[in-house]
């Protein structure tokens, strides 16, 4: 087995076995950085989709579609795409990438003997509904296939079936409680179940403890997490000791600060704390075990540990897809320590209250509440930030390499005019016509307007820069409309796609300004 180090090599650092006996001494051909990606062009690529973005802003991207310095394929492109977690392709993310979806397809795309042959696009999901929708508006297919396909018998479908016992009993899975009171708010609720479930499994038998000692405690928002890390320092603790005395227990249970699994704390601590989940409860090893890990929806994907079968989920989430996903981290083990899930509804939300009253028959049939996943492409705000963006990345990697870096005046025009750009463009709009037809007048519109400024406008540089005029620059950049008001804002990421705005409370009064809003009201009031 490779003991894996790096070494440098000249400007880059590449990984390698330490033991020089391997015949991966030398170099392991694992490659992490985009610069080398590029290079290498390695045979198997794994990636986000947020990187698509790189299409519209770093030329270099076109060696991994086998494309050459000329713009012409002296490779043959990927042609086997797998999308994992394919349900979170969705929302403004999923919209995003639907249009990139359009470049990566048409990179990927062999032309033989005149023949478009595309590549087969495999995606794995777990919570999903109308799956044939969000194929044909992702990827422009309208030949989806689900496997495995749904079977005759709801216990036996061929590829899973309903685990039993000898008897042919069901054996346990999760256990969904719900918790709704009428008396004591959402805050109070919490100490009350969480000191109930910490102190109650110190009186598990110690051979049963593991399963249920880290309680796994999910949040809707950061705000009510945040208060959820003071009820475990404060109130808890407190309610916990009148808890030993009413029950007469001999000692009370202590919990350590809880640890919080969320995407604002740093990677490094994300994965502390997913390794401090993982050790299991010995007989004298309590104070290394978390208690308490407070998480947001940062573990709807990639938390598999399986020693984990207790959880509060507190407030009914936004859609059944997320309830379904952060309640699977518990109760993996299901054959040996089978999960519990605490749901805690507040009494001041109307949606909590109908879930409550709804509770039976909706965990019966958990699976067909799941919504239908909404990606929009064409929409208006999606082709106003992201059109131009596509356009630019075919442009960029799909001709010279020379275009590609320093744009001049009569090249990208005569690209504008290239038998490949034209049919590129009409490719766009047979998806258009497949997904949304609709929006082909909006969609000739904007094209229209990024095609009349791109042939009217004296650009020298691809990024607006240093006082160079550029076609381009990154959206959200405050200063840039002023500096380059010929330049069109592009997106650099396809989560984060709006500008942002900063307020500041100040108690600084503009005396001048005040002093005209007074003589002002003093004019008003006499003419009336």
């Amino acid at each position: 087995i490779p003991v894996l180090g790096y070494k440098k090599n000249g400007q880059q650092f590449i990984s390698h076995c330490l033991d020089k006996e391997c015949d991966f001494f030398d170099e392991i051909p694992v490659y992490f950085i985009d610069e080398a990606i590029y290079e290498k062009q390695p045979t198997f690529l794994i990636g986000t989709v947020d990187k698509f973005v790189q299409l519209t802003w770093n030329p270099k991207a076109r060696s991994i579609f086998g494309i050459g310095e000329s713009g012409e394929q002296v490779v043959t492109p990927p042609n086997l795409i797998i999308q994992d977690e394919l349900h979170l392709i969705s929302g403004p993310l999923g919209t995003l990438a639907g249009l990139y979806e359009m470049v990566i397809e048409e990179f990927c795309t062999k032309v033989i003997n005149g023949k478009r042959i595309k590549p087969k696009i495999i995606s794995a999901t777990a919570t999903i509904k109308e799956f044939e929708i969000q194929a044909k508006s992702l990827f422009g297919r309208t030949k989806a296939k689900l496997f495995p396909s749904p079977g005759l018998d709801i216990d036996d479908s061929f590829f899973a079936k309903v685990a039993t016992d000898k008897d042919g009993i069901a054996l346990p899975g999760r256990k969904y409680v719900g918790i709704y009171t009428t008396n004591v708010g959402l805050l109070m609720s919490q100490v009350k179940v969480f000191s109930s479930v910490l102190e109650e499994g110190k009186r598990l038998p110690e051979k049963e403890r593991d399963p249920y000692w880290t309680l796994l405690a999910f949040y809707n928002s950061l705000r009510d997490l945040g208060a959820g890390i003071n009820l475990c320092s404060m109130d808890i603790p407190t309610y916990m000791n009148a808890i030993k005395n009413r029950e007469g227990y001999p000692e009370m249970r202590f919990i350590q600060h809880p640890l919080e699994l969320t995407s604002r704390i740093q990677s490094n601590k994300i994965a502390a704390t997913l390794d401090k989940l993982k050790i299991e409860l010995t007989s004298n090893n309590a104070k290394n075990v978390l208690d308490v890990c407070l998480a947001s929806n940062i573990i709807e994907v990639g938390v598999d540990i399986d020693r984990l079968s207790l959880m509060a989920v507190v407030g009914q989430p936004k859609t059944t897809a997320q309830y379904i996903q952060v309640t699977g981290r518990v109760g993996r083990r299901w054959f040996e320590r089978p999960g519990v899930i605490f749901t805690l509804y507040s009494n001041r939300s109307s949606r909590d209250k109908s879930h409550f009253e709804h509770f039976n028959e909706y965990h019966q049939r958990l699976y067909a509440q799941v919504e239908t996943t909404s990606v929009t492409p064409f929409s208006d705000a999606s082709l106003d930030r992201g059109l131009a963006a596509i356009v630019i990345a075919f442009l960029r990697q799909r001709f010279s390499k020379t275009m590609a870096i320093e744009p001049n005046v009569e090249g990208y025009k005569e690209i504008l005019i290239d038998v490949k750009f034209k049919q590129f463009i009409r490719n766009i709009k047979a998806r258009l016509k497949l997904i949304d037809p609709e929006q082909n007048d909006y969609f000739d519109a904007k094209y229209r307007e990024f095609h009349d400024l791109i042939m009217a406008g004296n650009y020298n540089t691809w990024k607006a820069d240093d006082g160079m005029q550029g076609i381009m620059y990154i959206s959200g950049d405050p200063a840039a409309p002023e500096l380059y008001p010929d330049a069109i804002p592009m997106i650099n990421s396809l989560r984060s796609v709006d500008a942002t705005s900063y307020g500041e409370i100040t108690t600084s009064v503009n005396k001048d300004h005040a002093k005209e809003e007074i003589i002002e009201d003093a004019l008003g009031d006499l003419l009336k």
